[in-house]
């Protein structure tokens, strides 16, 4: 019996050193825990002293800024209204300047007007003074051409007389190509197609048009040539004009086609020039219209 009691008694001690033994690592665990507890709540103590002190820090800081924005922004606003204030007034200078200045050119543009109109007035006066002075100096006053072509109106054509010697009389007062072609309209109206005769007629006239301007007082139309006879007066302001320099030209241009030469005349020495090749009064015109 009594190794049975050894043994229950070393059990014994055994459990409650074992026991001892977790209610040390209890009590350990414990400590642990509460001490982790307490270093939490430390920490998160000291967390929101710091975090308090930098909240006040920072809405100190927060405040300092606002009010120095404000402050900037205020002495940017007076900046602005200052600027504002003299733009306005630059502007407003500026206006009236620029009204002072339209008021001086529509004055001045009025006096303008004014001397325009005076000086259109004076100058209307002056061309009418002076019209007749512009016009073209008339060296020659009549044409004469001699021809061996029919230049006239065939008794065929026109039987009366007196109807031909009016239609004479109409065709040496006509002055332009107008006049002329209107003349031509009404004798084909009234009689027909013109004949050759009187085609050669109309041209006759067109070509003592043109020995007019290139000072021709003669024209001499016979044996395919065409002589004409410059004015008679060698002392005339026509040998200094443009149309005798323009024949001068022509004549340098086409040395072959035309000549020039003085002839000895029962009225003195005339200056004459000749073309070669004139077939017709057609061709005439042509060789003339080209000088």
């Amino acid at each position: 019996m009594i190794p049975k009691v050894s043994n229950l008694c070393l059990i014994t001690k055994i459990l409650v050193c074992i026991m001892n033994q977790f209610i040390l690592y209890l009590i350990g665990i414990a400590l642990l825990w509460i001490g982790a507890v307490l270093g939490y709540y430390a920490r998160q103590s000291i967390l929101r002293k710091r975090k308090g002190s930098i909240e006040a820090k920072l809405q100190k800081k927060i405040s300092q800024t606002k009010a120095e924005a404000e402050e900037i922004l205020e002495k940017a606003r007076e900046k602005a209204k200052e600027v504002v204030a003299a733009a306005q007034k630059d502007s407003d200078e500026r206006r009236d300047q620029i009204l002072k200045t339209e008021r001086i050119l529509l004055k001045r543009e009025h006096t303008l007007d004014e001397k325009i109109s005076l000086f259109e007035d004076k100058e209307k006066e002056f061309k009418e003074l002076y019209k007749d002075d512009k016009k073209p100096k008339n060296y020659v006053k009549e044409v004469q051409i001699d021809t061996d072509f029919e230049v006239l109106i065939p008794d065929d054509y026109i039987s009366v007389i007196s109807e031909r010697l009016s239609l004479y009389n109409k065709l040496g007062d006509l002055k332009t190509e107008e006049e002329l072609a209107q003349f031509e309209t009404d004798i084909i109206d009234r009689f027909g197609e013109i004949p050759t005769q009187v085609v050669d007629l109309l041209n006759s006239v067109r070509i003592k048009w043109i020995a007019k301007e290139i000072g021709l007082e003669r024209i001499i139309l016979k044996q395919k040539r065409l002589i004409g006879y410059f004015i008679s007066d060698q002392q005339s302001d026509f040998y200094q004009t443009e149309n005798f320099t323009r024949v001068l030209q022509y004549l340098q241009k086409n040395p072959k086609s035309c000549v020039m030469k003085e002839k000895q005349t029962k009225n003195g020495l005339r200056l004459l020039i000749t073309f070669i090749h004139i077939d017709s009064v057609e061709k005439a015109l042509e060789v003339l219209k080209r000088v």
